[in-house]
């Protein structure tokens, strides 16, 4: 694994993990508190087996959908790689 700044326009969802009405509730809350203090845990991802993007978001919706609310052009990631992402990291909430 490895961390790195991510252009937003390179991340993406699986089609089948897209945010839910619950990753949009209190948006503006968590954005204005990445605001004042910054992201304080990065999101993880991994690369893109079925979309156009070049990553697929496996934690951090909410703060991926809050940074770009923000205007960021990047966010800070750890990119796992797909066998990590087999392991299910999708399914552990971090959030």
């Amino acid at each position: 694994m490895i961390f790195e700044e991510v252009p937003l326009e390179e991340l993406g969802f699986n089609p089948s993990e897209a945010p839910s009405a619950d990753d949009l509730a209190n948006l503006d809350d968590l954005a204005e508190s990445i605001e004042k203090v910054g992201l304080l845990q990065p999101i993880i991802i991994c690369e893109s087996a079925s979309g156009p993007q070049r990553y697929d978001i496996l934690q951090g919706r909410r703060r991926y959908l809050a940074v770009k609310q923000l205007g960021h052009e990047t966010i800070h990631a750890m990119v796992v790689d797909a066998d990590a992402a087999d392991l299910k990291l999708s399914s552990v909430s971090f959030e």
